[in-house]
């Protein structure tokens, strides 16, 4: 709804994630991110696209480890969205030890992030998957309600196992 909190796409094609729901955060984005016109406008229902739009076209301007190392250390809760190799590879990820190793019987070996809860020690640290022609996707279908055309569909499509 707001455009304080919310995501963008940036130079790069990479994309900054916005949270400055309070007020002082959300004016020191629109300062730096020159938009100040709309600092007094966080809440603002009748504008909310125009203010979207400016932020997106400022944020086109830069990449966006660019835009994060200028807005993250400046009270304006706004930070990456990192892809997945990104996660993976995030240095606090690494540190807490949230990358798991998953097993695929037909697809391999890979890491994901695992089920680390804050103060325990309790990830799993490795995953053995099932097939995903085990699975009761044609039976969770038809109990949805899907008819066995449109599964056989989703099946020729890719879009179910």
């Amino acid at each position: 709804r707001y455009a304080c909190y919310d995501t963008y796409v940036c130079a790069d094609g990479g994309w900054v994630a916005v949270g400055a729901i309070e007020g002082h955060f959300y004016k020191n984005l629109c300062t730096l991110l020159g938009c100040e016109w709309w600092a007094d406008h966080q809440l603002d229902d009748a504008v909310q696209d125009q203010v979207r739009a400016d932020f997106a076209a400022a944020f086109a301007t830069k990449p966006r480890d660019e835009w994060v190392a200028i807005l993250a250390p400046a009270d304006t809760c706004v930070s990456a969205v990192l892809s997945i190799p990104e996660v993976i590879a995030d240095p606090q990820v690494v540190a807490r030890g949230s990358i798991a190793e998953a097993h695929h019987p037909t697809a391999g070996d890979f890491r994901q992030l695992g089920t680390l809860l804050a103060g325990t020690d309790t990830a799993r640290r490795s995953f053995d998957l099932r097939d995903g022609a085990a699975t009761d996707t044609e039976a969770l279908l038809t109990a949805a309600g899907y008819a066995a055309d449109d599964i056989a569909r989703l099946r020729d499509e890719g879009v179910v196992a």
